[in-house]
């Protein structure tokens, strides 16, 4: 039997998930290409997800992958996209936190920068989804009147 929402399995690729992306804080060679291949996962599985369910659930998936294509081409949608611009000073601020050697610093500035912009991300693709599953349950009130 299998159940619709996320199971022990889940939960433990969402954990290894976490800890590779927070393994590229220690700033080796392929530590960006790692971050970019955890960012095509999220955003390739989310359309895969969109074109496998039905009714909400792809409500909520067609929200959250269209938010996150718009943020990924947020150089042709400059007008509907974020631009995170606060993120460089805050990334700043907190690198400056960390006891480190001066020549990491770049590195750690970068990797909390992207941390920070794929979070912010992440959170705002899922309201934009919960917000779609809003308006297909009114427009289902409506085709049921």
């Amino acid at each position: 039997m299998q159940s619709s929402h996320f199971g022990f399995k889940s939960l433990l690729i969402a954990f290894a998930v976490v800890a590779l992306w927070l393994s590229t804080f220690a700033g080796y060679r392929g530590a960006e290409d790692i971050r970019a291949f955890i960012m095509i996962s999220i955003f390739i599985t989310s359309g895969v997800a969109a074109l496998s369910h039905t009714a909400r659930r792809r409500a909520f998936w067609l929200g959250f992958f269209g938010s996150m294509l718009m943020v990924a081409m947020r150089g042709m949608f400059t007008t509907y996209s974020a631009r995170f611009a606060w993120v460089q000073q805050l990334s700043r601020d907190l690198s400056q936190t960390f006891p480190i050697k001066p020549s990491w610093r770049g590195e750690l500035e970068t990797s909390i920068n992207m941390t920070i912009v794929f979070a912010v991300t992440l959170a705002m693709s899922a309201l934009i989804g919960l917000l779609c599953i809003y308006v297909y349950d009114q427009c289902r009130k409506i085709e049921e009147l």
